[in-house]
């Protein structure tokens, strides 16, 4: 299991790098205290790379693995160029032209409690869920007492294999989510989009793709550009979007040991026409 804190910057001793196409890696990091109060503290690293895609998850099963070992004593970058893991300055820029595979993994930074890891510059802009962020392996959490388990927080994004969840609320009588703050936890991380305010089309061109409609209610069924697609097919009612999500979900059967739980999944959750993953909620 992964998770993700809401912060951007996580102090962790193991952490599980993105994954590319061609290639996975894992680094951990151990800080190691200097005899010395007044010497500049160790860090080791410990890089692990394979070569088969695995999603942004660690690959466990993989038995073709490099293994290398590194060292610092001062901030910078971890990256990768193919299979070599290496360290390098903060300021340092991977020439695309000498190494097309190369990219920054993470940013080794220091504050006043110490070292920790932070996201790279590229990734800093990604969404939160992206496999290009950090992400913690809860199995792999300890310290100087061992192993210890991770307590899940409000707002947390969990990987259970390649399905992802968002937790939003607990629902116990101390940690129950107000309606405001949910409200604001849903904007925050809703995807922004356009609406008829936002193009460049004649009156006459506007309308719903899938009921040819040019009316909207801007407060509950307004006419948005969901996808990347433009022009006659590009508008949408927000309620003809929610009609037609619909009829693509499928319910799981209830099972003789299970008459509790009701499962609902989506097949496809895209445009049918662009391929754009549809938002799961939005703002204009």
């Amino acid at each position: 299991m992964s998770a993700t804190d809401n912060t951007n910057n996580m102090h962790t001793d193991h952490t599980n790098t993105p994954s590319q196409q061609t290639q996975n890696q894992e680094v951990s990091q151990d800080q190691v205290m200097p005899p010395n109060p007044q010497q500049e503290p160790v860090v080791f690293f410990r890089a692990v790379s394979w070569l088969r895609d695995s999603h942004g998850l660690f690959d466990y099963e993989s038995r073709n693995i490099t293994k290398m070992s590194l060292k610092t004593q001062s901030q910078g970058q971890i990256i990768r160029n193919d299979e070599q893991i290496d360290f390098a300055k903060p300021d340092h820029v991977i020439d695309p032209v000498q190494h097309p595979n190369g990219r920054s993994l993470c940013l080794l930074k220091k504050d006043t409690e110490g070292y920790y890891l932070d996201h790279a510059a590229l990734a800093e802009n990604a969404e939160e869920e992206s496999v290009d962020r950090l992400w913690l392996v809860a199995r792999s959490l300890k310290n100087e007492s061992g192993k210890y388990d991770y307590k899940i927080q409000k707002f947390d994004a969990i990987k259970l294999g390649r399905v992802r969840f968002r937790v939003k609320d607990f629902r116990c009588d101390h940690q129950q989510m107000s309606e405001d703050e949910l409200y604001k936890q849903e904007l925050r991380e809703a995807m922004e989009v356009q609406g008829i305010q936002d193009i460049d089309e004649h009156k006459d061109n506007i309308q719903c793709r899938i009921c040819w409609g040019q009316e909207e209610d801007p407060a509950s069924n307004p006419l948005i550009l969901a996808c990347k697609c433009k022009g006659s097919v590009g508008l949408i009612h927000f309620q003809c979007l929610k009609s037609w999500v619909l009829t693509q979900k499928q319910e799981k059967p209830l099972t003789q040991s299970n008459q509790n739980v009701r499962s609902f999944y989506w097949k496809r959750f895209e445009c049918e026409i662009c391929k754009q993953m549809y938002p799961y909620t939005f703002k204009i």
